[in-house]
Order: C-alpha cells, then sequence, then structure tokens
C-alpha cells in the first residue's frame, strides 16, 4: 500500500509537471479522494485553457491510489465524477467604485419629540 505522502508527492509531481502554480493551491489526498482549495494558475501568473485543466484532473486521475477529485477552486469550477469532468472559468464581479459620500440627510418640519409623541412612544 502506497502512503498519503508518497500519494500527496504523486499529485504535486502532476501538477508542476503542467506547469501549474502551487503557491496559490492546497491539495491533499485522504482516502481514495484528492482534494484542491484556492487558485489554480500557471507558474509565472499565466491561465490554464479548458483543455489544460481537462488534461491536468486526467492525469491526477490516472494515479492508481486516487478515486474521485474534489474542486474548491476560488478561478474554476471544475466537477467530476466517473472520468468526465465538467471545467468552467468563474466570474467575478467587478467590485463597484465607493468614493466618499455624504450622509443622506432628512429634514422634516417636525421634530424628535412631535415625531414620539405621535407614535405614543415615551
Amino acid at each position: 500500500m502506497i502512503s498519503r505522502y508518497e500519494t500527496n508527492r504523486k499529485i504535486k509531481s502532476c501538477l508542476v509537471s503542467h506547469k501549474a502554480d502551487i503557491a496559490g493551491l492546497v491539495f491533499s489526498f485522504s482516502g481514495k479522494t484528492a482534494w484542491f482549495h484556492g487558485k489554480l494558475t500557471k507558474i509565472q501568473g499565466g491561465e490554464f485553457s479548458v483543455e489544460e485543466i481537462e488534461l491536468l484532473c486526467k492525469a491526477i486521475s490516472a494515479l492508481p491510489e486516487i478515486r474521485f477529485l474534489n474542486f474548491e477552486l476560488e478561478d474554476w469550477s471544475i466537477s467530476a465524477s466517473l472520468g468526465s469532468f465538467s471545467i468552467a472559468r468563474k466570474t467575478v464581479a467587478a467590485p463597484a467604485s465607493v468614493g466618499y459620500q455624504d450622509p443622506l440627510v432628512i429634514k422634516t418640519d417636525e421634530d424628535i419629540e412631535d415625531v414620539l409623541a405621535d407614535n405614543h412612544v415615551g
């Protein structure tokens, strides 16, 4: 039986041989499942194509110890089941530009005592 350490080493080897930047990716093997969390980018910041990710997934799932792949990635949505893969880039909405805004002040003719008296508070 191959150890968990040895299987993790094989996964790392697959990732590196496919030029994956493992600095932003956490991976682990447990049971018969390989788990991946973080961002899946190429070394030196390049981006993967869907075809490249599929080849990477096939290489990892070809390891005899691994039966299942589980991905929780920030930049890709990957589902793997029985040798088939569903791969799509996640879209990230650009943050809204928020500058300084003055507080909204609503002026009324009544003062706070009149409003409280009308609502029977106090």
